[in-house]
């Protein structure tokens, strides 16, 4: 899934090299849905051959709208204010990393309260 992700990244890449749309926010919009369906793949337990062509659809998604966004901003919005546009949540860089920081944390931190991460044993190698 993960290289399939990776492949639909540059696939959008190099499609938003090609493509001037009239509305690139509203196209890039529309192009991020494409993350919905390996979700709903993966919840149906779907074969891994579908969940891997949604996810690479996924992948150029995510491209389109990463271009798009960002040009939109760059466009619509004069330069002494960017900055201010771009930050995330408009809480400032170091506050977005420590927020960032302690959500990965918590996920992380919070499999241990799991019996089954704690005590899942190492299997045996099987003879080739």
């Amino acid at each position: 899934m993960l290289a399939a992700l990776g492949v639909g990244l540059v696939l959008g890449s190099l499609v938003a090299l090609r493509i001037r749309p009239e509305r690139p926010l509203l196209v890039g919009v529309v192009a991020i849905t494409l993350l919905v369906p390996p979700l709903v793949l993966l919840a149906f337990e779907a074969p891994w051959q579908a969940i891997a062509a949604s996810a690479l659809l996924a992948g150029i998604g995510i491209e389109l709208f990463s271009v798009f966004w960002d040009t939109s901003l760059q466009a619509h919005v004069p330069n002494e204010v960017l900055s201010r546009v771009s930050a995330w949540d408009a809480i400032g860089i170091e506050q977005t990393l420590w927020l960032c920081a302690g959500i990965v944390f918590v996920g992380i931190s919070s499999q241990l309260l799991s019996r089954e991460v704690r005590e899942l044993p190492r299997t045996p190698p099987t003879p080739a």
